[in-house]
């Protein structure tokens, strides 16, 4: 039985990608952080700056939006990778273009966008970017690996 086992794992190959799962990781604390200093410095915003009335209401609500996709996202994602399914992968090709979207409201639309907003809106920007081309790259290679013979 432990031969069996052995040869068993030797020759199945692992075509989850390691690297998705460490930028999925990374990303899933990175989005907790930014939510919270968004949150903050909507805040400071409203306290400090003449805001067009009900406007940071809606500006908080598509932070709360863009920070549910996010994590939508990273959890399929995680997920995907980890049991080598393609269909959370899409998923989070998807989301990831909703999520895109989200990020760039949040840098250049908002009535008031911070350096440090932008700054930090932007490295997510990278991050989603990232994992977007390494999923993409996951599906082919679990597709591939469906496909080949025994």
């Amino acid at each position: 039985p432990l031969r069996s086992l052995i040869s068993l794992s030797l020759s199945a190959s692992q075509v989850s990608s390691l690297s998705l799962q460490v930028l999925i990781h990374f990303d899933q604390y990175f989005t907790a952080f930014l939510l919270l200093l968004t949150l903050l410095l909507f805040t400071y915003k409203a306290v400090l700056l003449p805001y067009p009335p009900g406007i940071i209401g809606w500006e908080v609500i598509a932070l709360l939006a863009w920070s549910g996709t996010q994590y939508a996202r990273l959890y399929l994602g995680s997920m995907g990778n980890k049991l080598e399914m393609r269909s959370p992968l899409v998923w989070l090709l998807g989301l990831s273009g909703v999520s895109l979207l989200g990020e760039i409201f949040l840098i250049s639309v908002q009535t008031y966008v911070l350096r440090a907003e932008s700054f930090l809106f932007t490295v997510a920007l990278v991050l989603t970017a990232s994992e977007a081309v390494l999923a993409l790259y996951t599906v082919f290679q679990i597709q591939n690996e469906h496909l080949k013979p025994f």
